[in-house]
């Protein structure tokens, strides 16, 4: 709609070719191969919804999908897990140690009812980053997500 907006005569070969060529850093962004670990800012039901259709697609050939997540306190957690709990095999619960951030003890009792497995938990992304990628097959999949601060981290530790 911008472009557009900006040039009402743009063909739609141009309109086509630029907009394939938009990338979105920190929406299923991925960042390292082998295991191929994937960032997302997805931090409410509808974005994990999304999330979880993307992952299955790739979930295939044995692969597991390893996840690492963070969230801010005032978000649907128990939503967001719910939404990603079909796709997921193991779960790395981080702290974030910003305003409003939920530490990793509280996140998991805020997901007991959700019944997820293989469950562990850590006081920061990296290092919840660290025991996904050390449990983790070349040809498994991690993913990183739950909040803009999650991927953040995530991202600082590849740039």
């Amino acid at each position: 709609m911008a472009m557009r907006t900006l040039d009402p005569d743009m063909s739609i070969s141009v309109l086509e070719n630029t907009l394939v060529q938009v990338s979105v850093p920190g929406r299923f962004e991925r960042l390292e191969r082998n295991p191929d670990l994937y960032v997302d800012v997805g931090h409410n039901p509808h974005a994990a919804n999304w999330l979880s259709a993307r992952l299955k697609v790739l979930k295939v050939g044995g692969r597991k999908i390893h996840a690492v997540y963070a969230a801010l306190m005032d978000k649907d957690v128990e939503g967001v897990a719910q939404a990603m709990a079909s796709v997921v095999d193991s779960w790395h619960l981080a702290g974030l140690d910003v305003p409003r951030g939920l530490g990793a003890e509280t996140l998991r009792a805020k997901l007991a009812p959700c019944n997820l497995e293989q469950v562990s938990v850590h006081d920061s992304v990296a290092n919840a980053v660290a025991a996904a990628k050390a449990g983790a097959a070349s040809n498994d999949i991690l993913i990183v997500f739950g909040s803009f601060f999650t991927v953040a981290e995530a991202r600082r530790l590849f740039f």
